[in-house]
């Protein structure tokens, strides 16, 4: 018993108070491994408190009992866009490039107007919404889409169809214009039965709110949005084509018209509302030109008009001294 308590007694002595080796060597790495534990958990500490201060919600985010940051109350949660919008936009895409496909924006009334290859019109404001839609005949083809220069009207070109009207000011329909014919809807026996004799190939708007249509043969029909006079080009008229109208342009007031075909280019004498009452200039194509007259257009003060036929410029006109 007593060698044994002799026994115990040095292995106390032997041993520190925390229960480690009480030799010099051990003690030294015991003292070490305190120190790198002391000074690791320093280094943590001020990581913490530097991410602290540089993110002021992290501190209440870390707290179950702080509210998270309010937001901001100008700033709206972003909606998606209207589907009447995504179905401009993919129209858009789409581009003039395909037959039947087109738009046209009027700047002074914010407002779209689209025709897509199922000949469906729609006009969409800015913000995306669909004012007004209308199923244009789907055995015609649009080959002209164009609003007046005040947005006053906007005009939609069928082969075969005419022109359809959508006023903003009367926006619950269209009028359909064949010719001499007014229609408050769209019409819906044959286009080819009813138009055989209006068929459209060339379309333009005026600065001065006047609208024309060229057809295939030969003929021409103007109506004046000011007067709401139509004209109708008839045979042997002094200002129809032997061949389809290909092209045309308004002087920039809007008094005088050019029209071109295959062979030939008319200027007309100043129009009174909508009557071309008279020829101004008449320009038979030389011989050998094939392609027949492509673009019209008149100089800024309506004095020159430059003639493109063919595949090359063709000449510029005198119209006016």
């Amino acid at each position: 018993l007593a060698l044994c308590a002799i026994s115990m007694s040095q292995k106390t002595s032997l041993l520190g108070s925390d229960g480690e080796s009480s030799t010099p060597e051990s003690a030294y790495k015991a003292r070490l491994a305190r120190a790198r534990s002391a000074n690791l958990n320093r280094r943590q500490s001020r990581t913490d408190s530097s991410s602290s201060a540089l993110s002021p919600e992290s501190s209440l985010q870390s707290s179950p009992s702080a509210p998270p940051p309010a937001r901001s109350a100008s700033k709206e949660t972003p909606r998606p866009p209207p589907a009447a919008a995504g179905a401009a936009f993919e129209l858009l895409a789409a581009g003039e490039g395909h037959a039947g496909a087109y738009w046209s924006y009027s700047e002074p009334r914010g407002l779209l107007g689209v025709v897509d290859r199922s000949q469906l019109l729609r006009i969409i404001d800015k913000t995306g919404q669909l004012l007004y839609r209308v199923q244009l005949p789907a055995e015609g083809t649009t080959i002209f889409l164009g609003w007046e220069k005040s947005g006053a009207v906007l005009a939609a070109v069928q082969r075969l169809g005419g022109a359809f009207l959508w006023f903003p000011a009367r926006p619950e329909n269209v009028q359909q214009w064949e010719g001499m014919q007014f229609s408050t809807k769209v019409l819906k026996n044959s286009l080819v039965k009813r138009n055989s004799h209006f068929d459209t190939c060339f379309a333009c708007w005026s600065d001065a709110g006047k609208l024309m249509l060229g057809l295939a043969d030969g003929n021409f029909a103007i109506w004046d949005l000011g007067s709401n006079e139509t004209f109708m080009s008839r045979t042997h008229f002094p200002g129809k084509h032997r061949n389809a109208i290909t092209c045309g342009a308004w002087t920039p007031d809007g008094t005088s018209l050019a029209l071109g075909s295959a062979t030939q280019l008319k200027v007309s004498a100043p129009i009174a509302n909508a009557s071309w009452e008279g020829t101004a200039a008449k320009l038979d194509l030389a011989a050998g030109v094939s392609g027949g007259f492509q673009k019209v257009s008149f100089s800024s003060d309506g004095r020159m008009l430059a003639a493109f036929a063919g595949s090359s410029v063709f000449c510029s006109l005198g119209i006016y001294s």
